[in-house]
């Protein structure tokens, strides 16, 4: 069995040497980022210069995949026009933005739709996920965005999920990235085998493990079917370290990028979590 890679999301606040630097001092073999500001507003344009800086840090220090998170305002399910609006931009132009910088893959929530049926809701997302495609074009050519399933919401089933990804004119462009807390959250008791086993009996089932492309190792701070999207050190919450410890034998975490979004203030914060996913994947 090929080895999970493992990582962090660290942020890019002081720079592109500044976040490699962070990787490498914490022993990262991947990492995950917003490639603006997780904030909103307009995006800082990249340049020749800093792109080619990245790239060639990332390979010179091994750091890959790049993975690149849109932020968390972003919510494709919106009910409103002008949020909507504002969430396909901002897909289409971070599909663009990976492109440049490397990253095949582009995180998103499916967020909710608030007042709407389920099923609306899941069209709306489906819609906001054709166009930002179509939008991007050929610059964002070769990126896949990867649905993060959620604690609450529009992604928190996979049903959901497989509605949306088989639903999407572009759903060869579409993959998942699954996170421990949320699916732990949404309902899935992750602790036991028989609840991994519900889980990814699922997503073989109605996506296909080769649509797993990501993982975020989360504990929870909630228990199990709570939806709060709360995350918690790994082994310090209600999951557990041994769910991680299980989930790190399934065949959907073979050779994939582990990405932690533990509560940090600082990337030191990452220290002992990743010291426990090596741990893990070592098996101990």
């Amino acid at each position: 069995m090929v080895a999970v890679r493992v990582g962090a999301h660290l942020s890019i606040g002081g720079g592109w040497a500044q976040l490699i630097s962070d990787a490498v001092s914490l022993g990262c073999e991947t990492v995950q980022i917003f490639s603006r500001s997780p904030r909103g507003g307009k995006a800082r344009p990249l340049g020749e210069g800093e792109v080619a800086v990245l790239r060639e840090g990332l390979a010179r220090a091994d750091l890959h995949p790049l993975i690149v998170h849109t932020p968390y305002l972003v919510n494709i399910g919106a009910p409103e026009e002008s949020k909507w609006e504002y969430a396909v931009s901002v897909l289409a132009e971070d599909l663009t933005r990976a492109a440049l910088l490397g990253s095949p893959w582009v995180v998103v929530h499916m967020g909710h739709a608030r007042g709407l049926p389920p099923e609306e809701g899941l069209l709306r997302c489906v819609r906001a996920l054709d166009t930002a495609v179509e939008r991007a074009g050929t610059a964002g050519e070769g990126v896949t965005i990867l649905l993060e399933n959620t604690a609450g919401g529009l992604g928190a089933s996979v049903e959901a999920l497989a509605a949306v990804i088989s639903a999407a004119r572009h759903g060869g462009r579409l993959g998942l990235c699954l996170d421990t807390c949320h699916a732990f959250a949404a309902g899935y008791d992750l602790r036991l085998p028989s609840g991994q086993d519900d889980f990814l009996g699922r997503v073989r089932r109605l996506v296909g493990s080769d649509r797993v492309r990501v993982w975020h190792f989360n504990d929870s701070v909630g228990d199990c079917g709570s939806h709060l999207d709360r995350h918690e050190h790994l082994g310090l919450g209600r999951l557990g370290r041994q769910a991680f410890a299980l989930l790190l034998a399934q065949p959907e975490l073979e050779g994939r990028p582990v990405i932690l979004e533990t509560p940090v203030k600082g990337p030191e914060g990452y220290r002992p979590d990743l010291s426990v996913l090596r741990e893990l994947r070592e098996g101990g």
